[in-house]
């Protein structure tokens, strides 16, 4: 069970970096070029750790119980770049006034 519920939420995570890839997208064409760094931490290392949290979700589900491990590292990274995700978004606030 919890498993499956970990591979359910690692899904919608990626249905969510659809939608914040279409924005980087659209940012990119209409406000200014974004550099590498951006595409990166914001869409490349959270969907590398979304799928690592579905294939540990799946292999929970499928009794492995080993899964927790690499699950904890996946989910210490996705914190990781949350992290610096938000201290750039503070950053770049500060700096535009």
């Amino acid at each position: 069970m919890f498993g499956r519920g970990v591979a359910v939420l690692a899904v919608a995570d990626l249905v969510y970096l659809v939608i914040v890839g279409r924005g980087l997208v659209i940012h990119n064409r209409r406000v200014r070029d974004l550099v590498a760094s951006d595409w990166v931490w914001n869409l490349v290392l959270p969907a590398g750790t979304s799928l690592a949290v579905l294939g540990t979700g799946v292999a929970l589900a499928l009794g492995g119980v080993w899964a927790v491990y690499p699950l904890a590292i996946a989910i210490g990274l996705h914190l990781v770049i949350g992290v610096h995700n938000a201290w750039d978004l503070a950053d770049f606030l500060i700096t535009l006034q």
